[in-house]
């Protein structure tokens, strides 16, 4: 690409996870499950190196603020996995 659009790296990616499944019986013989579907996480990412010394990272993860579960505890609870959230990253070298 011409110009400082050369200075530019995007990116992007896809975490898919199939179908998972918690089962348990509880005290008293009470079961419990947790179950949740395949779903897919994105997430894109830019770079621009500004010189020799110094480029930028942005990284957005899950763009489409997808909500899921990242795992499951006891008695078949779940843990949300992250909303939507970005980071920037600068680094230099000496």
């Amino acid at each position: 690409m011409p110009g400082a659009w050369r200075q530019l790296t995007v990116g992007a990616n896809l975490n898919w996870q199939g179908r998972t499944w918690y089962s348990t019986t509880l005290t008293g013989d009470v079961p419990a499950r947790a179950d949740e579907g395949s779903f897919a996480v994105a997430g894109l990412m830019a770079r621009y190196v500004v010189n020799s010394r110094l480029s930028a990272v942005l990284n957005i993860n899950n763009v489409f603020d997808k909500m899921y579960y990242s795992g499951y505890g006891l008695y078949g609870s779940g843990y949300y996995g992250d909303p939507r959230n970005a980071q920037l990253t600068l680094r230099a070298s000496f």
